[in-house]
């Protein structure tokens, strides 16, 4: 009883207070949009100075007495970033998707200012890293300290720190509808009304106030795409199993470079000059080839690659991406992966072009194509990925070759034993940093109309060790359990369980 009353005290008025959502979502997405915007800007700014100053090196030489410094600068502050606190490694969305199933604690001021120092600083030194992973987790940063700072239930602070990750996607890609079912399909893996409303209300904002800094054009906008004839659409069967076996193989090889990087670590993170070494001949020679990939991709539509150099280049980002990536440097593998499916999808049509199957004015289709299939099989995200390559497109003539070939490559790593690139992070981020608090918490989980458990007793499940179903609420209103109790599609369960098991109830009901 003192249970069920606490959660109508503390989480329930929440829920049931709209207005408030809006105004917290307004507020999160505002400041949440500012954050990311400087941040943006300020990557845009050091790439293109760093870019200068290697064009300079090709004239004068001693200018390589400032290079080589710099980057061991750059590198000994990584350093100092990541023992400082290390869920500023990596992406970033792991480390969110961790705190909203209670599984480690942040320290959200350490994260974001940290994460923004360290992920301007690895970014703009040309690594292969993207802005959006580190965009993700500083919009759940602010989410959360706002919530703190209100003192809010862990329930609110949950739906913060989510409207937070959807507004920072949004105004790191100007795509706030995908950035909503990124939260739902990715983070949460339901549809909780409190959540979407607030991510969406959140990422609306952090759209707007992110398109006054960068204007209204979609960030990859390509001229005069073509849409594709209908009787091309077999191709793209073809195209959707090589992007899935790819795909597979990208999963498997991003979750073991971690594990290989700490087999070969360094002294005291040592291993974090290793990429910032390797990565300067390539600014000094391939500048338009590094970096988070969003200007090669544009530069892929506008130019004529020859076949090899594409094979080469997909090579050479591949490589040195996984390298970033494993060495544990702040920033992302989503912008890193849009360009590879994009390179993949150049070379699905330059193959197909040769063979005379598609004409000379399809390029642009087949690299959105490519971006789409690659990443939404990669993350096994579909949707999320479909919308958010036609947000970035600002064309939606190509809906429907995207959804084809990115369900053929969905489907293939799926039956391939695939699972989600982020949640498949987060549990090799949750083996290095066991919790094993034995207190059980409250939590509110919605039955989705897929659920395993529909039209079951409670006695008939076998829920997860030290799990209690203490509540169910059923279109507002709430109904006590025992062991005959049914479960309808759309209930609300409010479970008493230790945060350890919380993983293994999820998967329970989906």
């Amino acid at each position: 009883i003192n249970l069920i009353n606490s959660f109508q005290r503390e989480i329930y008025p929440f829920f049931g207070s709209k207005k408030m959502i809006i105004l917290l979502g307004i507020l999160v997405g505002a400041v949440a949009g500012l954050v990311v915007s400087l941040f943006r800007i300020l990557i845009t700014l050091g790439f293109s100075l760093n870019e200068y100053i290697f064009a300079q090196a090709h004239r004068y030489l001693f200018l390589w007495f400032l290079i080589i410094p710099l980057y061991f600068l750059i590198g000994y502050i990584l350093i100092k970033l990541t023992k400082r606190d290390a869920n500023i490694k990596g992406s970033g969305i792991p480390q969110v998707e961790a705190q909203l199933i209670d599984a480690i604690n942040i320290n959200w001021i350490s994260v974001l200012l940290r994460k923004f120092v360290g992920g301007i600083l690895a970014i703009s030194s040309g690594l292969m890293l993207g802005r959006e992973g580190p965009s993700i987790q500083l919009g759940a940063a602010i989410g959360q300290g706002l919530s703190e700072t209100r003192k809010m239930s862990k329930s609110e602070t949950k739906i913060l720190i989510s409207a937070g990750a959807a507004a920072g996607l949004s105004a790191a890609f100007n795509a706030p509808i995908a950035a909503i079912l990124f939260v739902v399909e990715e983070m949460h893996h339901n549809f909780s009304s409190s959540v979407w409303i607030s991510a969406f209300i959140s990422a609306l904002t952090a759209d707007f106030v992110s398109m006054e800094f960068f204007g209204l054009k979609p960030i990859l906008h390509f001229e005069n795409i073509e849409p594709l004839p209908l009787n091309q659409y077999l191709y793209l069967i073809i195209v959707g199993v090589v992007m899935g076996l790819l795909a597979i193989s990208y999963q498997k090889n991003t979750l073991f470079l971690p594990k290989l990087f700490k087999k070969i670590s360094l002294a005291n993170h040592l291993d974090i000059f290793l990429p910032l070494l390797l990565i300067i001949p390539s600014v000094y020679f391939f500048p338009k080839f590094v970096g988070g990939g969003n200007q090669l991709i544009l530069n892929l539509y506008q130019t004529k690659l020859p076949f090899f150099l594409i094979i080469m280049l997909f090579l050479f980002r591949y490589i040195y991406s996984m390298i970033s990536y494993g060495s544990g440097l702040p920033g992302g593998i989503f912008l890193p992966i849009l360009t590879l499916g994009a390179i993949i999808g150049y070379l699905s049509y330059k193959i197909l072009f040769a063979l005379n199957l598609v004409n000379d004015q399809e390029t642009g289709v087949f690299i959105v194509i490519g971006m789409a299939a690659y990443f939404g099989s990669i993350s096994m995200a579909p949707l999320t990925s479909i919308i958010l390559v036609t947000e970035m497109v600002g064309n939606l003539e190509h809906i429907m070759p995207l959804g084809l070939t990115t369900l053929v490559a969905y489907l293939v790593v799926d039956s391939l034993g695939g699972k989600p690139i982020y949640e498949s992070m987060m549990i090799n981020l949750l083996k290095k940093d066991q919790n094993n608090k034995q207190v059980r918490e409250i939590y509110d989980l919605p039955v989705t109309v897929s659920s395993a458990v529909i039209d079951k007793k409670i006695s008939e499940i076998s829920w997860p060790q030290d799990c209690l179903i203490v509540l169910i609420i059923r279109n507002s209103i709430n109904i006590p359990v025992n062991g005959s109790t049914k479960i309808l599609s759309n209930d609300h369960l409010i479970c008493l369980i230790n945060q350890n098991y919380l993983k293994d109830l999820k998967d329970v009901l989906n």
